[in-house]
């Protein structure tokens, strides 16, 4: 109890129970003073247990625990086991140590004195397997489990030789003892398996080929195998041919053959063969002869060299036709090579719609272009085909001239007729030579009546006013490119023609002959003409002048001219006299020369003639 407090419960079962733990040489724990009944006895090291409420069944497994009867680490310092055949704390000391594998061996109550024979364990890098794999022996002269790889391989006889942990190299070349049987004909001795006996052999010589074990060989010479001055080598394989050597025996060389391969044929001795074949001749599904003749059709090879292939032509019996190479031909009867020209004569097609050798009578003339109603058709038959000529091919031929196009036979048939018309106003016809062309069609604007004609409907307008009209090409496309000529004796005024108007013309009177001109009344007096007006409205108003020294002039005849010299000369008046000429009279009569006079003017006198007169004054 407690006062004013909680009182302290706790109690110790091992008080009342611990005789029952003790008794039997255990220990009793409490480990809950205020549980009930959780006493329990525990048992006394190195033995293990415990039980609630009763004496523990106690467990002394030596091999774990140290104590002076027990294993402790005896076995396991040793590498080896530890086992406790009766762990009940009564028996002690009869604990066992075993030895580990692969060695073997165990004591009681103390470490093992372990045995290992290397020889006898087996696995991949053991002794026993790696002198046995070798066909060798095993021998391990220490079996004490601490002496290690000292086991030996021993070599059969009559090598007999040995290795310490490892394979021994029991090679034994046979052919020391039994080569001489070789070499004696010409052979070669070899020993494949240094380490097996009696496996020796006789091998014969390149080219030759052959081996027997234990004695000498029989020598074989294939020279289709081989390769020598004398073999086939790769001749015939290099080429796709088979080769064979009718004598192998080694003394016979130089007689292999090659042959070519089927389906091809061939053969050559000591070379590679030259094959052909008829690949018409081969029969199969696929093959030339299968592919022609299962489609009822003909085979032939045009080359039958081997090297070219596939050149077979499988051919369609008449009246069927097509060939086809390599391959069964599509086999068509088209009646329009029968029936062509009928069509043709009328410029129509020929058409057969279905071309299958077992369709016949099937084949149509059919209208083509240029007819308008291209694409009918009559069975067996010229079609009925309208046509609109050659025009609408030829038509920009003859627009492009100004002209129209007209077909006089539209028919197909009739090729080549068509013509070029020319169009009013202008003129022209084609001619034979023409044909199928432009027509020399003519155009003058000085002739006809027209809008851009010299006449446009009140009469020739050049005509009109004393001019001449002139067209200088009277090509229909030439419009507008006639002009007005001046008419003689009048003449242009400038180089320049004006076209489609008048020309600007002049009358020079001096120049013309005419019944107004001048008509040399001028020139033939020896006189100078002048028109002062070329206006073609004025005439009669030409003048002839005088010829220095002569004077004077006269419109529309010759002048009366006056030659008087002093006209013409100023010695006198510069010497303050008077010129007189006495005789004025000029061409065509005589003409007196240097015939004036100088005269003194009153009140002096005196003349003289040609020159300054010496004037007297007499006072």
């Amino acid at each position: 109890t407690a006062v004013a407090m909680v009182a302290d419960c706790s109690f110790d079962e091992c008080t009342l129970h611990g005789d029952t733990c003790t008794n039997v040489g255990q220990t009793c724990e409490d480990p809950g003073p205020l549980v009930e009944n959780d006493w329990l006895c525990k048992c006394v090291d190195p033995s293990v247990g415990s039980k609630v409420g009763d004496a523990a069944d106690c467990v002394l497994d030596e091999c774990i625990k140290t104590c002076p009867t027990c294993a402790g680490d005896a076995c396991s310092k040793e590498g080896q086991t530890c086992a406790d055949p009766d762990t009940s704390d009564k028996s002690t000391s009869d604990w066992v140590c075993t030895c580990p594998p692969p060695s073997h061996g165990s004591a009681i109550a103390n470490t093992a004195s372990c045995i290992l024979d290397e020889c006898k364990e087996t696995c991949a890098t053991c002794a026993g397997t790696t002198c046995s794999d070798a066909n060798q022996e095993c021998r391990d002269t220490n079996q004490d489990s601490k002496s290690l790889s000292n086991w030996e391989c021993i070599c059969p006889p009559p090598a007999n030789t040995t290795a310490v942990a490892m394979v021994a190299d029991c090679s034994f070349d046979e052919c020391t003892l039994h080569g001489d049987t070789c070499t004696n004909v010409g052979q070669t001795c070899e020993d494949p398996g240094p380490l097996v006996e009696n496996d020796w052999l006789c091998k014969c010589v390149d080219p030759s080929v052959g081996s027997k074990v234990g004695n000498v060989a029989e020598c074989v010479l294939d020279e289709c195998v081989k390769t020598c001055p004398t073999c086939a080598g790769t001749t015939c394989s290099a080429v796709g041919q088979t080769c064979l050597d009718a004598d192998t025996s080694a003394n016979s060389t130089g007689d292999w053959n090659c042959t070519c391969a089927s389906p091809e044929s061939g053969t050559a001795l000591v070379s590679a063969a030259h094959c052909t074949i008829d690949e018409c001749a081969v029969t199969c599904a696929t093959c030339s002869n299968g592919a022609c003749t299962g489609a009822m059709q003909t085979c032939h090879d045009p080359d039958k060299s081997a090297s070219n292939r596939t050149n077979w032509v499988c051919t369609c019996v008449p009246p069927a036709y097509d060939f086809a190479v390599a391959q069964a031909a599509t086999c068509v009867y088209n009646e329009c090579h029968e029936h062509e020209k009928d069509c043709h004569q009328v410029g129509q097609i020929c058409v057969d719609p279905n071309t299958d050798p077992l369709s016949v009578n099937d084949w149509q003339c059919e209208c083509v272009p240029p007819a308008t109603n291209a694409g009918t058709s009559n069975t067996g038959g010229p079609a009925m085909c309208d046509y609109p000529g050659e025009c609408p091919m030829h038509e920009a031929t003859c627009l492009a001239a100004g002209q129209t196009c007209d077909d006089l036979d539209p028919t197909p048939s009739s090729t080549g007729d068509w013509v070029c018309e020319c169009v009013p106003p202008a003129t022209g016809y084609p001619t034979n030579t023409q044909q199928a062309g432009v027509a020399n069609c003519t155009l003058n604007e000085c002739e006809i009546q027209c809008a851009t004609c010299a006449d446009s409907g009140s009469g020739n307008l050049c005509l009109l006013n004393g001019q001449n009209c002139v067209d200088p090409d009277t090509n229909p496309l030439a419009l507008g490119d006639w002009y007005c000529e001046c008419v003689d004796p009048q003449t242009p005024k400038t180089m320049t023609v004006a076209t489609a108007a008048l020309a600007d013309c002049e009358l020079l009177e001096c120049d013309k002959t005419c019944s107004t001109c001048s008509n040399g009344a001028c020139t033939g007096v020896g006189q100078t003409c002048q028109d002062p007006d070329t206006d073609i409205s004025s005439t009669n108003d030409w003048i002839c002048t005088c010829v220095p020294p002569a004077v004077g002039s006269a419109t529309g005849k010759a002048a009366e001219c006056v030659c008087d010299e002093c006209l013409t000369s100023t010695t006198c008046t510069d010497a303050g006299q008077t010129c007189y000429d006495a005789d004025k009279t000029c061409p065509p009569g005589p003409l007196t020369l240097d015939d004036w006079l100088c005269k003194c003017i009153a009140p002096s006198v005196g003349s003289k003639v040609a020159e300054v007169a010496d004037c007297v004054l007499d006072e």
